[in-house]
């Protein structure tokens, strides 16, 4: 591994805001000491399988590939521009409900 890459992983290891990116860094900078899959995964508490996956991505996209990809993970049922009127008077209903009894 390039020592300039090396450099950039234990800086994010050590102080980026995001948890799982800097277990993923770890990861990383484990797998290139020369550790198997399988002792990573029991050092980070993961399947090896999922060592495997991080480390494809980091050799396809680099240390970018180690970030979760924004529009990952499920959406969200309300949106701020079109239901916060909505929210707000619902909010107003359940309160009188429980004030009125």
């Amino acid at each position: 591994m390039d020592e300039k890459v090396k450099r950039i992983l234990e800086k994010a290891h050590r102080s980026d805001k995001n948890h799982s990116f800097r277990s993923r860094c770890q990861l990383i900078l484990l797998k290139s000491e020369g550790s198997s899959s399988q002792e990573v995964g029991d050092i980070l508490k993961i399947c090896s399988m999922s060592v495997n996956n991080w480390t494809a991505k980091f050799n396809a996209k680099g240390i970018e590939g180690l970030r979760i990809q924004s529009g990952r993970g499920r959406k969200p049922i309300l949106s701020k521009e079109n239901d916060a009127d909505l929210v707000i008077e619902n909010s107003k209903e359940e309160q009188t409900k429980t004030l009125c009894g």
